[in-house]
């Protein structure tokens, strides 16, 4: 069997405050038919007095797709300045893709509205999943301990990711992480070329820039294609560890 996606029930406010969640899980799980699911795509309102229940039936109907390669869910418009509350409601999602031995490899991990909570860290999830990852997109995030930042990153580097993306993500409560680009240059000092040839103390001046994206950007890595080489993702990647290890953001 192919793919499966139930879309568009959370593109307004409207729609998010009619009970679609259960009714459409509810039959997803008793479809005995789904059980060769290679792609899910869920769009649906999780922030609910029935989210426990809702996040039970996805857990239910994704751990017998034994094929699965894809996985997209999000979860709804209804998101508070900081991202939500801790939630154990979301703990056996978490608990089943970090499994030591899950029913399925991913090769897509696209998450939205995702609440970390309980013992299972995205960085364990993406070490298990790592030998077929191959594209990550998070948006609407709270990254809280026991997460780490570092480990987080370093998990990405034993993938073989050609995409990954992040938008609106928040670290343990306190800061928000954005893309930026770092650009240095010399300039010809035109006031100093008179000087002499001997000291170069004042031949040029280094203009820094720091260009940075808002919160709500998308900080988007895409090397499908191939066309930055094979490393080229690592690369990032590792240069993101490194300006960690040498600031003060704590891992």
């Amino acid at each position: 069997m192919g793919g499966l996606a139930i879309l568009d029930f959370t593109t307004n406010v409207w729609q998010a405050t009619i009970p679609w969640t259960m009714p459409v899980l509810t039959s997803l799980v008793k479809a005995s038919s789904l059980r060769w699911l290679t792609s899910l795509e869920l769009d649906l309102e999780l922030f609910t007095d029935t989210s426990d229940e809702g996040m039970t039936q996805i857990v239910s109907l994704i751990k017998r797709n034994k094929m699965l390669k894809h996985l997209r869910l999000r979860a709804g418009i209804n998101l508070d300045p900081h991202l939500r509350p801790p939630s154990k409601n979301w703990s056996p999602l978490l608990d089943l893709l970090g499994t030591d031995r899950p029913p399925f490899r991913l090769q897509t991990l696209d998450l939205d509205g995702l609440i970390t909570s309980g013992t299972t860290t995205l960085d364990r999830i993406i070490n298990i999943h790592a030998p077929t990852l191959r594209r990550i997109v998070l948006n609407h995030i709270n990254l809280r301990r026991p997460n780490s930042l570092r480990a987080f990153f370093a998990a990405l580097t034993k993938t073989g990711l050609n995409f990954f993306a992040t938008n609106n993500f928040l670290i343990n409560d306190t800061f928000w992480l954005s893309d930026g680009v770092l650009k240095i240059h010399s300039k010809p000092d035109e006031v100093l070329t008179g000087s002499s040839e001997s000291d170069q103390t004042y031949k040029d001046w280094v203009h820094i820039t720091w260009h940075t994206k808002r919160r709500d950007e998308w900080a988007i890595y895409d090397n499908v294609n191939g066309a930055y080489g094979e490393l080229w993702m690592k690369d990032m990647i590792w240069g993101v560890i490194h300006s960690m290890d040498f600031s003060d953001i704590e891992p």
